[in-house]
């Protein structure tokens, strides 16, 4: 709310004191967007601050004693980042695609997003932490695959099935980052994703998994609280999207992935996060990825952002 200017001097003198007593917004408040009603410069230095380096925020907890963990949070990290991604050598249709110059785009006119407030200031390690080399442990048969899916994606594709996962909207799983909404509806923990629109349920209510005969994009996820730990189990994965936003490093997961994640709350504004995918199709052993949540800007909402088949991607994929 934008501050109304008051002619008396007494009261205006009340109401600047006021502003300066006051404490920064919670999480889900809306910011002022008047300069004047900022926080002290302080203040908003040591909102930057990793939680580990400041007084944390108190856990609350839901009426049935959980960590209360509603609200809107950047999830960093939990991510594939391999030490040793194969390299393509492109074709000499796709070079000369690359050397053009391409035409600009309604994207390149975006304005970079600053960095988020309660970003940690000296962010913690994040992906890989088993095999602590970060080579990935492929299987023969499967590497191979890889290297000749990555060279028939083109520009252009070698076929329809050739087309990176972004162009095609599909969803890279329940690894996805980014902007979260968590709701905890009474038995689940549900995440809205930002990107694509994407939602994931993980059920609380003790029953099994589905039939191995019913596959879905985000799987399907039993959790349980350990303390202050959510602990959940991923199976039923259809293995027809990829292990991160696009498809080159790992082109897709298999139908055999299975994830388990732990989500440690450890102040009301930071979650510690650990992924391991085990994927027997792809490698002959796990993978363990770390990472975090931490509070999205103050009055932020989830962006409409809407994935449309094709769309600006046509150029890179076809070279038209």
């Amino acid at each position: 709310m934008r501050k109304r200017f008051v002619a008396n001097s007494t009261v205006a003198a009340l109401v600047a004191i006021a502003w300066v007593g006051a404490s920064l917004p919670v999480r889900g408040q809306t910011a002022s967007q008047n300069p004047a009603d900022k926080p002290p410069a302080k203040a908003a230095v040591k909102a930057a601050d990793r939680p580990a380096e400041k007084a944390a925020a108190p856990i609350k907890r839901t009426p049935d004693g959980q960590p209360d963990i509603r609200g809107i949070w950047n999830k960093s990290g939990g991510n594939i980042n391999e030490a040793n991604p194969p390299k393509v050598s492109y074709t000499e249709d796709c070079q000369t695609f690359f050397a053009r110059k391409a035409e600009p785009t309604g994207f390149n006119n975006l304005e970079p997003r600053p960095k988020p407030q309660h970003a940690p200031a000296k962010p913690p390690p994040q992906g890989i932490v088993d095999p602590p080399d970060r080579v990935l442990p492929w299987r023969p048969e499967a590497a191979a695959w890889r290297q000749d899916y990555m060279m028939k994606m083109g520009p252009p594709p070698h076929s329809l099935d050739h087309i990176e996962l972004p162009a095609r909207c599909a969803p890279p799983g329940p690894w996805q980052g980014g902007i979260t909404r968590i709701l905890q509806p009474p038995g689940a923990v549900v995440l809205f994703h930002e990107n694509d629109h994407a939602s994931r349920t993980i059920h609380l209510n003790g029953r099994p998994h589905l039939g191995p005969t019913i596959k879905l994009f985000m799987g399907d996820s039993i959790g349980r609280w350990e303390g202050n730990t959510l602990v959940v189990d991923t199976t039923n994965l259809n293995g027809k999207a990829s292990y991160g936003s696009f498809g080159r490093p790992i082109p897709y997961y298999s139908d055999e992935v299975h994830v388990t994640e732990r989500f440690t709350v450890k102040a009301g504004d930071w979650i510690d996060y650990e992924i391991v995918y085990d994927d027997p199709k792809l490698f002959t052993r796990s993978i363990r990825s770390v990472g975090y949540f931490f509070p999205a800007d103050d009055g932020y909402e989830l962006r409409e952002e809407t994935c449309v088949e094709g769309s600006y991607t046509l150029k890179n994929i076809f070279g038209f």
